[in-house]
């Protein structure tokens, strides 16, 4: 955060005195414990450099998901999609996680509290305490390992960060129909606000037909309907291809 100078009259004019201004610096997190958790003189395994990726602080935690790696392969062949870098000691691990893991890239993290209960059953509850830690993943190009086929997801997957298990939201089942599920489509490289209860999403681009650019203000809410246990996609503003 940066103050505002109060001895600087206008833009551009310089400040009566010397003005402190945070520092920024590089660290190398060169220790990990991946690798043959079966193998202790196995050698230490530093996780694969990717791009699309995403980073959520969560508590004292941060979570790396997914991405893209420089090279041929999937982040998913040796466990990489989710990484928990502890910054006290600067040291790279893989959270144990329970369901189907995406491999994607190119998707949105978003935090989301939700209600601590028995599975998803509280979800909806809206006199319930949202105090659970969630990441709600939205959209992406997701790979297939075994073809090298790439295609657009437009599901949510949804982390429960404490018990570590993965959930999918299909846009068949769970989410109410109307006009706004059809205008949410797969894509990438999309924002994702959370503010209140609602997720807000704009832009993206899917280029399975030729460059399409997303110019659609789209909101998600993060609580389902008590009635149809489904998410409720909401669209705001329409746009035209960017």
């Amino acid at each position: 955060h940066l103050d505002v100078d109060p001895t600087v009259g206008k833009c551009g004019a310089a400040p009566a005195a010397p003005a402190t201004v945070p520092g920024f610096w590089t660290e190398e997190l060169a220790t990990s414990s991946l690798g043959d958790a079966a193998d202790p003189s196995a050698p230490v395994r530093l996780p694969a450099g990717r791009s699309g990726h995403t980073v959520t602080r969560v508590r004292d935690k941060v979570l790396v998901f997914g991405g893209e790696k420089a090279s041929s392969g999937c982040l998913s062949t040796h466990g990489e999609e989710l990484l928990q870098p502890d910054l006290a000691t600067m040291k790279w691990s893989a959270p144990a996680v329970s369901g189907t893991q995406p491999d994607l890239s190119g998707h949105s993290s978003t935090l989301v509290m939700l209600p601590r209960g028995n599975g998803e059953s509280q979800w909806h509850n809206l006199s319930a305490t949202p105090n659970a830690p969630h990441l709600f993943v939205l959209g992406g190009k997701a790979k297939d390992c075994a073809t090298g086929t790439s295609s657009y997801s437009s599901a949510l997957h949804v982390l429960n960060v404490e018990s570590g298990a993965w959930s999918r939201k299909s846009a068949q089942a769970d989410f109410v129909d109307n006009d706004a599920l059809d205008s949410w489509d797969g894509r990438e490289g999309h924002s994702a606000t959370l503010v209140g209860a609602y997720i807000y999403v704009f832009g993206g681009v899917n280029d399975e037909s030729g460059f399409t650019g997303k110019n659609d203000l789209l909101r998600l809410g993060v609580r389902p309907e008590a009635e149809s246990g489904k998410f409720v996609w909401t669209i705001l503003q329409r746009g035209g291809d960017a």
